[in-house]
């Protein structure tokens, strides 16, 4: 996900998207209960919002499940929140299937104290578990 050039000294947030594709296969027709959790990511995080680094700077921002970003995209191995949304996807006659979710993000408002450049947070090894059922 990219959020381009970011006004941090502004108090509104500056919102992103990413797609996520999930590919599966399995027994014809089977549902699949998809469970992505996604931790703090690289740059870490404080009790409210996922952290960017530069270097020692910081910028915060946060990942959502929904358009209103409301609903933070969690992990059951992160304390906050500790839960991923879970999607369905059904599985077709040959017992293959795939699906998309958006994955939501804003970069939080008044953050003035932020210095100029680019922020980077991976998410790859613990970060990232894709749970199913």
């Amino acid at each position: 996900m990219s959020f381009g050039a970011v006004d941090t000294l502004s108090g509104s947030r500056s919102d992103s998207t990413a797609t996520m594709s999930v590919n599966c296969s399995g027994l014809p027709l089977q549902r699949i209960l998809i469970c992505p959790n996604l931790s703090e990511g690289s740059g870490g995080a404080t009790a409210t919002a996922r952290r960017m680094l530069n270097g020692v700077n910081t910028l915060d921002y946060q990942l959502y499940s929904d358009a209103a970003r409301s609903v933070i995209w969690g992990s059951y191995f992160w304390g906050y929140p500790a839960r991923s949304p879970a999607f369905a996807l059904t599985l077709n006659a040959v017992g293959t299937g795939s699906g998309t979710a958006t994955i939501y993000g804003a970069v939080l408002g008044s953050q003035t104290t932020a210095a100029t450049g680019s922020y980077l947070s991976a998410f790859s090894g613990s970060h990232v578990e894709f749970r199913y059922h």
